[in-house]
């Protein structure tokens, strides 16, 4: 780990970073800070650097989540393009890139993400989908696309809950709509 070149990627100072790195350097989060931040450039070059591949893939993995949240699409688009592990290593079943996404509202990542494979009703550790960060967020139009890719409203979480539970619970009165008609 190089600390001092984790904070250059994530502050976008790409010259420190180009000096900064000594071979055999553990990149993953370097990568994941320049793709939270949408440091572009810096990432590219970080991904011409040499690591392990599990070093990468951690890095491309988490990089993806952070990105996705953020709302950077073209980052999200250049990590899908290296081949980023759709779920985080060591993470179990925690939140992915999708959930992510849906909850922020970044309807273009949620697209994304989807047409790269991820399910639309992948679970969480609490048995929730995306759908369940959308509604919970009050993201309306992330609600309708997912629902239009086959969100199911009706999936019950670990605790029991649908969806269309939350967004009666929320109160948003266009997104209760949009559940009951499906």
């Amino acid at each position: 780990m190089n600390i001092a070149m984790d904070n250059a990627a994530s502050g976008n100072r790409l010259e420190d970073v180009k000096t900064l790195y000594n071979e055999n350097d553990l990149l993953c989060e370097a990568i994941a800070l320049a793709s939270q931040n949408g440091h572009m450039e810096t990432l590219e070059y970080l991904l011409t650097l040499n690591t392990t591949k599990e070093d990468r893939d951690k890095g491309l993995a988490e990089g993806l989540f952070y990105a996705s949240q953020n709302g950077y699409l073209a980052v999200v688009e250049l990590l899908l393009a290296e081949k980023a592990p759709l779920k985080r290593p060591g993470h179990g079943n925690t939140r992915t890139a999708l959930h992510a996404a849906a909850g922020g509202g970044r309807n273009a990542v949620v697209v994304k993400l989807i047409d790269a494979g991820i399910k639309v009703d992948v679970l969480n550790a609490d048995k929730c989908s995306p759908l369940f960060d959308a509604v919970g967020s009050k993201r309306v139009e992330a609600v309708k696309l997912l629902l239009e890719r086959g969100a199911d409203p009706d999936r019950k979480g670990r605790f029991g809950v649908t969806p269309k539970t939350l967004a009666l619970q929320t109160g948003n009165e266009e997104i209760i709509a949009l559940l009951n008609d499906k």
